[in-house]
């Protein structure tokens, strides 16, 4: 009678420790938040990732695919973050939709908490989002990801603030959105300005400087007239 053939196992990380392709993302994350996508060849993450290139190329294909993945794998995290203190809010609240700061702080915290989780990576991750955010080559790509959840934070939005228009709800956002995203880059600007007497790195203080200003900014967008009259002697 023949022997059955044991059945191989797959093998998987140990707990604790990264797959082969998550270190390849990492490294990948790394470098194109250092350097963007152009300042980024396969071969250096691979020299950087000390793999071989045709295991890159096996995992990701070309650097597109790999750019994209790197952008779109925190994508779920930030979104059920952003989701679930949105839905504890509307619980707190009832009937009643939630404030205009509930909806700002349910937005922008998760990007506070996951910065300070322990994991370096999304401080790589927050600064690359900021490099793709002004080119308008990723627009497309940044819209696939994050839009749906945007969609979502616009409707609570409108909820919160009945009376504005719809173009004082869409530029509110967009101003919100610009602002996170700017300091969660830790840029060090404020360290030169200040002469070190405030960081960047400091976001817990930023970031309630930040919900203040953004708060107080979409309640003055929201209840201002259309036409900007800053100009006018």
């Amino acid at each position: 009678m023949a022997k059955r053939g044991r059945k191989k196992k797959k093998r998987t990380a140990a707990p604790g420790r990264k797959s082969t392709r998550e270190r390849m993302l990492d490294v990948a994350e790394l470098l194109f938040a250092e350097h963007g996508y152009e300042g980024v060849s396969l071969r250096e993450i691979a020299r950087q990732g000390d793999v071989d290139l045709a295991l890159l190329k096996y995992h990701f294909g070309d650097k597109m695919r790999l750019f994209e993945e790197v952008l779109s794998r925190r994508v779920e995290a930030v979104r059920n973050f952003r989701l679930e203190a949105l839905e504890e809010c509307r619980t707190r609240r009832g009937s009643t939709p939630p404030p205009i700061e509930d909806v700002v702080d349910a937005f922008m915290r998760p990007f506070l908490t996951l910065s300070m989780a322990g994991d370096h990576g999304w401080k790589n991750y927050m600064q690359l989002v900021a490099k793709v955010s002004i080119h308008p080559h990723w627009t497309a790509v940044l819209s696939r990801l994050f839009d749906p959840t945007a969609r979502y934070f616009l409707s609570a939005m409108r909820m919160a603030l009945p009376d504005a228009s719809e173009e004082q709800i869409q530029w509110s956002y967009q101003l919100m959105l610009a602002n996170m995203v700017f300091i969660f880059a830790e840029t060090g600007r404020i360290d030169l300005l200040s002469e070190e007497q405030y960081r960047s790195a400091d976001l817990e203080q930023a970031y309630v400087h930040m919900l203040r200003y953004v708060v107080g900014g979409v309640k003055a967008c929201a209840s201002g007239e259309d036409k900007a009259n800053c100009c006018e002697a």
